[in-house]
């Protein structure tokens, strides 16, 4: 066997047997992660974009797979669930959207789905998304709030489509399924400047 044929092997090998070296095993618990929320800063002039920086982090032992996008809305694999509250404890109203399906078309889980939807997040390590709390309140007055938020979510596809379980237990990469706390933010939104 020459040199260059032991480099093809070895590569081949490696393509055949690293997704199942970072394959999730059964029993992917809701603790494997944690979510933090981070805003740049605390202090907003009014109409100035306010932008979350959403951090998943692997604290688990094993690799996962988490979507790579996330939306308010449910229209995408990960979905951040927002309850915003004035200084006095007021909720604030949003837009809000719902998606539902009468009936649901099954379709195969590919490796293409999960590469366009999806990330691998290997153990101690961490994915920070950035999402604009203005899309979901577009009309937030002078103030201080309080914003409490939760993650979800897991391995499907969009639109009224559903997997099987069965393939879904059989496929070699496990996705990170349920939804977790993050940690609480407050800011403050300063009042319109005055023209002199």
């Amino acid at each position: 066997m020459t040199g260059t044929q032991r480099i093809s092997l070895c590569v081949v090998a490696w393509f055949v047997c690293a997704p199942l070296a970072f394959a999730q095993r059964p029993g992917v618990t809701r603790d494997a992660i944690t979510v933090h929320i981070m805003l740049n800063k605390t202090l907003f002039a009014f109409g100035e974009p306010i932008n979350l920086g959403v951090m998943i982090s692997n604290i688990g032992t094993q690799s996962l797979l988490i979507p790579n996008r996330l939306s308010f809305f449910g229209d995408s694999q990960g979905e951040l669930t927002v309850e915003l509250t004035s200084d006095s404890g007021i909720p604030v109203s949003g837009i809000r959207m719902t998606f539902e399906c009468k009936d649901y078309k099954e379709t195969k889980l590919t490796s293409e789905f999960v590469l366009a939807d999806y990330i691998l997040l290997r153990p101690a390590t961490s994915y920070t998304q950035q999402i604009s709390l203005l899309v979901l309140f577009p009309e937030l007055q002078p103030g201080s709030y309080h914003l409490k938020s939760s993650y979800s979510a897991g391995l499907f596809p969009l639109g009224c489509q559903r997997l099987k379980q069965e393939e879904i237990d059989k496929f070699p990469l496990k996705a990170w399924k349920g939804s977790t706390a993050a940690n609480d933010v407050s800011f403050t939104i300063l009042p319109k400047a005055t023209k002199r």
